[in-house]
């Protein structure tokens, strides 16, 4: 089966939605189906090639935008869609509500099966105003209607869609890819972090995540556990210094982490959230 993969920045990219359609997309491989996903060349590792080679068995395909925060992923997944319709596919894999809006568009192919999963409701950062805001709140509704079918990737989300548009969803939780298991090395030098010794929360330091009220348990906690946020840390962000400020003193923060120091970080860890 041909399957083409839109509304993702590129893969491999940092971030939840490029680590699942990397994850999910290299296991459709080895299925013997053939893939491909439609990256952002601003967010594309190594070298600006015209065609980028293929990525773990992933075929990646380049399509124009509009660079800016307003426009940039909606523009790119419009040109992924308009090559969609040139092309062969079998199934369309959509990620993200608000990309969503492209496809009554890919409904012009008539027999396309299309699946859209939702993995966030993504109007809840910070980083939106009131009108993008109520565009993203109109957009979640779409792949409602166009979609042979709607999964998500949490429980909240799946109750969010059957509350607000009557809709039932399919949950499938994203997973966690276990690393070779390694010693607390590097983890114990930088962070003082021992096998056992931490709980870890991995994930980007925004507003949807509610850090916050980790913080505020962690505090009123009688442990002996530390707790390590794996998050990028952004030099000036108000919330992630909101965060760090309200962090009690067995919290540490690693910033972003990859390889095997990320492996380490979770192989020792005795719990993760």
């Amino acid at each position: 089966m041909k399957i083409a993969m839109l509304g993702v920045k590129s893969v491999p990219c940092a971030g939840g939605i490029a680590t699942y359609t990397l994850q999910l997309g290299t296991r459709l491989v080895k299925l013997g189906h053939d893939v491909t996903v439609y990256c952002r060349r601003s967010h594309l590792e190594g070298p600006a090639e015209r065609k980028p080679r293929p990525y773990r068995g992933i075929n990646r395909r380049l399509t124009p935008g509009i660079s800016g925060k307003y426009l940039d992923a909606i523009t790119h997944t419009l040109t992924s869609a308009l090559d969609v319709l040139q092309s062969d596919y079998d199934l369309i894999h959509l990620h993200g509500s608000a990309p969503g809006v492209v496809l009554p568009l890919l409904r012009l192919r008539s027999g396309l099966p299309i699946v859209t999963t939702v993995h966030s409701l993504d109007w809840e950062g910070a980083k939106w105003g009131p009108a993008a805001t109520a565009a993203m709140r109109l957009a979640a509704r779409v792949p409602v209607r166009y979609s042979d079918r709607v999964t998500v990737v949490s429980e909240r989300l799946q109750r969010y869609y059957a509350d607000s548009f009557g809709v039932e969803t399919t949950f499938i939780p994203s997973g966690v890819e276990m690393p070779q298991l390694l010693g607390a090395n590097e983890i114990g030098r930088r962070w003082g972090l021992q096998e056992g010794g931490y709980a870890l929360f991995v994930g980007r330091m925004t507003p949807e995540k509610n850090l916050e009220l980790l913080m505020e348990v962690w505090a009123q906690l009688n442990t002996s556990l530390k707790l390590a946020i794996v998050g990028g840390i952004k030099p000036g962000d108000a919330y992630t210094q909101r965060i760090m400020g309200l962090a009690p003193g067995n919290v540490v923060f690693t910033d972003y982490q990859t390889g095997d120091t990320l492996g380490e970080l979770y192989s020792n860890a005795r719990l993760y959230m």
